[in-house]
């Protein structure tokens, strides 16, 4: 059951015959998975153009009204009400040693938020087991909770992992670049200026990451927030490794005002993962 697209403000019949056509999102939980970029990429291809054709920031407003739609249908008449939501990924790779598939999974209703949790290949029986031990920890339990992965159900054994000790991962330099203007943060810079970010597109986030080993495969997640919505991700995780940056295009975000949170993290779970909130980033369109 999902709340009817009909409810969404500025959306067409045209809109929703395309999304259910060419992205089988069809309520208001579809709306919300659903990627932006897909998303304006499938209107182009069914030949909208302006102004039938939204922009990112009028796809992100449909979102929010969707999440909201979501949250008022979480209760129904048959009287059954929502305990816990998890998201849940499940993203495949290639490499030297061919396919290589996780498990990554978050559970969505979470203040603060916590970085995702990964598993070794698809097999979900471990996951399922910790979903549910999740459900009744306390605020406190979380805390003291560790963050490593669960065994390697795939290969039917337990991974060898370093100390924690011995293994670590964090962001060193955060920067927003546009096409004439570069902002510069530390992590120290981070915990002492709250002053928002604002940069015009096209521009994006860079994100230099070092672990303690140079052989050591780490990854890098940016997530985004608006006020009391589910915190969500345009992009896919980048892998790096030693020391080493990564970029985010802004332009797939697209304008508006979000609180951001990056997150680096070693994938077989031998060391803490790093969580840096940044300042209110805000996105502005383009002068010309």
């Amino acid at each position: 059951m999902g709340a009817d697209l009909s409810l969404i403000p500025g959306m067409r019949d045209r809109h929703r015959q395309v999304l259910a056509k060419e992205l089988h999102a069809t309520t208001a939980h579809g709306l919300v998975l659903a990627d932006r970029q897909a998303i304006i990429a499938a209107f182009k291809k069914a030949g909208m153009r302006r102004p039938t054709l939204p922009t990112l920031e009028e796809v992100a407003e449909w979102q929010d009204h969707a999440r909201k739609l979501r949250a008022e249908g979480m209760t129904d008449s048959s009287g059954w009400d929502r305990y816990a939501t998890f998201v849940v990924s499940f993203e495949e790779r290639g490499s030297g040693r061919g396919r290589q598939r996780q498990l990554v999974v978050e559970q969505t209703e979470l203040e603060p938020e916590e970085p995702p949790h990964l598993w070794q290949g698809w097999d979900c029986t471990q996951l399922c087991q910790w979903m549910t031990s999740q459900l009744d920890l306390t605020k406190a339990d979380r805390a003291t909770a560790t963050t490593a992965s669960p065994p390697d159900t795939s290969e039917g054994r337990q991974p060898a992992k370093k100390s924690a000790a011995a293994q670590s991962v964090h962001v060193d330099q955060l920067a927003v670049v546009g096409p004439t203007t570069r902002v510069d943060l530390s992590t120290d810079m981070l915990e002492r200026s709250p002053s928002p970010l604002v940069c015009s597109l096209p521009c994006r986030l860079t994100v230099a990451v070092a672990g303690s080993d140079p052989d050591q495969d780490f990854e890098v997640l940016v997530r985004f927030h608006r006020p009391h919505q589910s915190g969500w991700s345009p992009f896919a995780p980048v892998t790096r490794r030693g020391r080493s940056q990564a970029e985010f295009d802004l332009a797939v975000v697209g304008p508006g005002r979000y609180d951001a949170t990056v997150v680096a993290w070693v994938p077989d779970g031998s060391a803490q993962p790093h969580v840096v909130k940044l300042p209110p980033l805000i996105v502005e369109t383009s002068i010309s």
